[in-house]
């Protein structure tokens, strides 16, 4: 799996993507990793767009904890069969 980090130009061409937090891997996360996955039969690139830290984070004076650590996060979806 690439990883791509900070905002730094990039462009894939025939992608399938999920967006989201993906703080803990739960089976609704897993579900839309899975389908993304699928495209790749057809040829795209699966992406995962993920956020460092949560967007709750942005709108409220409480900080709300990660699960994971950002390391212990991508190990994780280094896993899932994921390209990028």
């Amino acid at each position: 799996m690439e990883y791509i980090t900070g905002n730094t130009d990039f462009k894939l061409n025939n992608s399938a993507v999920t967006l989201g937090k993906f703080d803990g891997i739960h089976l609704g996360h897993q579900y839309l990793i899975d389908q993304v996955i699928s495209y790749k039969e057809q040829g795209y690139t699966s992406v995962m767009f993920s956020f460092l830290y949560h967007p709750y984070n942005l709108f409220s004076d409480k900080e709300f904890e990660q699960i994971y650590t950002q390391e212990e996060k991508v190990a994780k979806l280094s896993h899932t069969g994921l390209d990028v």
